[in-house]
C-alpha cells in the first residue's frame, strides 16, 4: 500500500549528454508504474522522490509553489515525472529533495575522505545550495507516511549556503583544520553548476530542518 521511489540516474553530465538514457531512466519507468498503480485495486500512497533541479537555479529561496523552469537534462526528467504523478490523480507526494548529505557517499563522503589526506581542498564560494542531513531526510518521508493526508509538492533542505562554506562548517565539526581550504570559482555558464539551487523546506515540515547538532551526528557516522 505504499510506495517509495528513488529510482533513477542524477549523472548530470551523462544525461545532459544523452537525453534518450534520462528518458529511459529517469522518465519510461515514472510511466510505467503509474500505468501498474493503475491496474491494481488496492489503493497505494506514492512517495516520489524529486529534486531541486526543477529550478533554474538563479535566484535560491525556491518554495514549493514557484514556477519551474529546468535547465538541464536532469531537471527536466524530474519535472516530467512530476507532473505525471500529479496528472494521475493518485494518493502522491512529490518530495523535492536538496544535496542529500551522507558520509558513505555523494560530496559529503569524499569531502570527508578528502579531509584524511594532506591535500589542499578547493570548493566553490559562487554556488549555493541546501545540504540535507540524511536522517533528517528520512524523517521527512516518514512524516509523509505516518500523516497521508499530506499530499501534493513538498520541499525539504537545510539551511541554504555555499560549498565553501558548508566545508568549512564540516571540517571545524570534524576537528580539521580550515586552513587548507581554499575558496574557488565554479564556471556556472558553462556547466551544470548553478548559482543558487537552494529550497524554502515547506511549512508542513519545518521542525524537521536538520541544524548543526544533526550534521554532528551524521559526521559520527563518517568511519
Amino acid at each position: 500500500n505504499l510506495i517509495i521511489w528513488l529510482a533513477g540516474s542524477k549523472n548530470l553530465t551523462q544525461l545532459q549528454s544523452n537525453p534518450t538514457l534520462s528518458y529511459t531512466l529517469n522518465e519510461r519507468p515514472v510511466v510505467d508504474l503509474l500505468k501498474v498503480m493503475e491496474e491494481i485495486r488496492n489503493p497505494i500512497r506514492l512517495i516520489y522522490i524529486s529534486s531541486d533541479y526543477v529550478f533554474d537555479g538563479q535566484c535560491g529561496g525556491y518554495r514549493s509553489t514557484d514556477s519551474r523552469a529546468p535547465n538541464t537534462v536532469y531537471g527536466k526528467s524530474k519535472m516530467f515525472a512530476e507532473d505525471r504523478i500529479l496528472e494521475s490523480g493518485n494518493d502522491a507526494v512529490c518530495l523535492r529533495a536538496s544535496a542529500i548529505m551522507n558520509p558513505h557517499g555523494g560530496f559529503l563522503g569524499w569531502f570527508l575522505d578528502k579531509l584524511q589526506s594532506d591535500e589542499v581542498i578547493s570548493l566553490y564560494t559562487n554556488t549555493f545550495f541546501s545540504p540535507t542531513v540524511s536522517s533528517s531526510f528520512n524523517s521527512a518521508i516518514c512524516r509523509f507516511i505516518e500523516q497521508p493526508i499530506l499530499k501534493g509538492v513538498f520541499n525539504f533542505g537545510g539551511p541554504a549556503m555555499s560549498r565553501f562554506d558548508f566545508g568549512c562548517l564540516v571540517a571545524r565539526l570534524s576537528g580539521k583544520n580550515i586552513e587548507r581550504l581554499h575558496p574557488a570559482l565554479a564556471d556556472t555558464e558553462n556547466s551544470t553548476f548553478h548559482k543558487n539551487l537552494s529550497l524554502l523546506t515547506s511549512v508542513e515540515l519545518l521542525d524537521l530542518v536538520p541544524g548543526v547538532y544533526e550534521l554532528k551526528e551524521e559526521l559520527n557516522r563518517y568511519d
